[in-house]
């Protein structure tokens, strides 16, 4: 990544900011393009529904006995049999969201190759499917494994002096947004083959524009059910934020 031209400064905060309006609009203008948008979203509802039906199938099996009974354990039976539909529900939805981006990872790397052609980039193959499914799952669990204890620990600074909140939310956001640019920015790494000393130095190098374009898609995140949405617009974010630092601009 240090292909940049003389005299040009390289992508900074603002740059990553503007990164994910653009590349809303470039899918926006593009309808050829929403078929691919589309796939995590298909298979996050599919998962949903079967990981869904089989918690609750299961979970009708568990209690068949208690809800046959007579009395008021009838009721609560039946209490527990709907906290049980409604934890199957919850459990198979984030289930469903996690597995969705690797498993559609077919169609947001074709997403982010059409978005760096379209900036006049070389057509790119990536790794075959396993490799590259093998490596998302990597990624996602060296982001999980970072930022999950450092998002406990600021939750817990928050319980235990509540006027820390005015700094420790605000770094949560700024957590959250990191691991979601992490993630999107594997689609053009696993184009590039880009190893993870790579990534690392990539992400250390061009912190601000990372950091601008990740507590953007962080703060869109707030808005409830846009997550899956927003995968293809910060797989492409994150495509125009990589080409842009390749050429310094």
């Amino acid at each position: 990544m240090n292909g940049s031209e003389p005299g040009r400064a390289p992508p900074g905060l603002f740059f990553g900011i503007a990164s994910v309006f653009r590349g809303l609009g470039f899918l926006f203008m593009r309808p050829a393009l929403w078929g691919h948008a589309l796939v995590p979203v298909v298979i996050a509802g599919a998962l949903i529904v079967l990981f869904g039906a089989t918690g609750v199938v299961a979970t009708n099996a568990l209690t068949s006995n208690l809800v046959q009974r007579e009395g008021t354990s009838v009721v609560l039976a039946w209490l527990l049999r709907v906290v049980l539909w409604l934890v199957s529900v919850a459990v198979a939805f984030l289930v469903a969201t996690a597995l969705a981006q690797p498993l559609s990872g077919f169609a947001l790397d074709a997403l982010s190759t059409r978005q760096e052609e379209a900036l006049g980039g070389p057509r790119r193959t990536g790794p075959d499917l396993l490799p590259a499914l093998l490596g998302s799952l990597k990624v996602t669990l060296l982001g999980l494994l970072v930022g999950v204890p450092s998002l406990l620990a600021l939750a817990v600074l928050s319980f235990a002096v509540p006027p820390l909140a005015v700094v420790t939310v605000p770094l949560k956001v700024v957590v959250v947004g990191l691991l979601a640019a992490w993630d999107f920015l594997d689609y053009p790494f696993s184009l590039r083959s880009m190893g993870l000393r790579a990534r690392l130095a990539f992400v250390t190098d061009h912190f601000a524009a990372v950091l601008g374009f990740g507590v953007t898609v962080a703060l869109m995140l707030l808005v409830p059910g846009v997550g899956l949405f927003l995968l293809p617009v910060g797989v492409l974010a994150g495509t125009r934020l990589v080409v842009a630092t390749e050429r310094g601009s």
